[in-house]
């Protein structure tokens, strides 16, 4: 009986599993990303929902859209106190935030994305490219390191610290340094 229950779990997760792809493609289109960036704290998502211009009778849906994203780690939830302040109770209420997978599409990050194609079972990213102030041939910027988490499901690009310059981590190398290395 366990067995079949598993079973029907694993189909029902691949044949409802394109949903979790259409959400990331409403969230890069809306830019929602860019919007909590941009709020600079924890935003409840009827403040999205403000923000986003919403109809009052999409706010519930725009709910459990981010109650699904939470929940494949693209945004992470977090509690935040009520606006009146003249509640004595210590209410709070769900607020959402970027994970490191989110902060990906944040456009005033060092790298830009044209598109994200959904088109194949496979999607696909198109137009990566650097923003000014990170690229290679604008400035010097800081050489980056690429770092699998370690539930390897996400990774993080950040700047290289003092302690990674000496381990074997995969370094993402500005394109001065990657053409300086192919020379030699």
């Amino acid at each position: 009986m366990a067995s079949s229950a598993n079973g029907q779990n694993l189909l029902y997760e691949v044949l409802f599993n394109y949903v979790s792809s259409m959400a990331l493609k409403s969230v890069m289109e809306l830019g929602i990303v860019d919007i909590i960036h941009n709020h600079g704290k924890p935003i409840t998502h009827f403040e999205l929902a403000s923000a986003l211009k919403l109809h009052p009778s999409k706010i519930n849906v725009l709910g459990r859209f981010l109650r699904l994203l939470t929940y494949n780690s693209f945004f992470a939830k977090t509690k935040v106190p009520l606006q009146n302040p003249k509640e004595e109770k210590n209410e709070k209420q769900e607020g959402y935030v970027l994970t490191p997978a989110s902060k990906l599409d944040v456009r005033s990050q060092f790298v830009y994305l044209d598109r994200f194609n959904f088109d194949s079972p496979l999607p696909s990213v198109s137009g990566i490219r650097p923003l000014a102030g990170r690229h290679p041939l604008q400035g010097s910027p800081d050489p980056l390191v690429a770092t699998i988490s370690p539930s390897k499901r996400e990774f993080v690009i950040q700047p290289v610290s003092d302690s990674d310059s000496n381990s074997d981590l995969p370094r993402v190398l500005p394109l001065r340094e990657q053409q300086q290395q192919d020379r030699c």
